[in-house]
């Protein structure tokens, strides 16, 4: 039986264009699950959506609720550089963007089941 675990990370030094990918994308999940379906979203980040809709007896409109990313499209890749070493991908509409992470500890060994993006106190600092 495999442990279940919750990993923190936080995402660091973004381009100012992969946090604009970011808020789009973060945004868009926000509008879709209110109930604006013509937003663009990833179509895994779609679907994601709508089984959390399933699961939700409302929406609230005054909260934010975390950016699911399924595990098939989200990875993350370890790579020695200056800044850090770990890289995860992001899935958007557009594609996907690589932003470096600072995990809270590390998560050489680990498999991914689900990724969750949260916008911490609304200042443009995703986790």
């Amino acid at each position: 039986m495999k442990a279940r675990k919750t990993i923190k990370a936080k995402i660091i030094s973004p381009t100012v264009r992969k946090l604009r990918v970011l808020e789009l994308e973060y945004g868009n999940w926000q509008k879709y699950l209110r109930g604006d379906k013509t937003v663009k979203l990833h179509s895994a980040t779609k679907q994601q959506a709508d089984r959390l809709l399933k699961r939700l007896r409302r929406v609230l409109k005054d909260k934010e609720y975390p950016l699911i990313i399924r595990r098939d499209c989200f990875r993350v890749d370890v790579q020695e550089t200056k800044l850090t070493k770990y890289w995860a991908k992001v899935p958007t509409h557009k594609g996907g963007v690589f932003v470096p992470i600072i995990p809270h500890e590390p998560l050489e060994g680990l498999e991914t089941r689900e990724a969750k993006l949260l916008k911490k106190d609304g200042n443009g600092t995703f986790i």
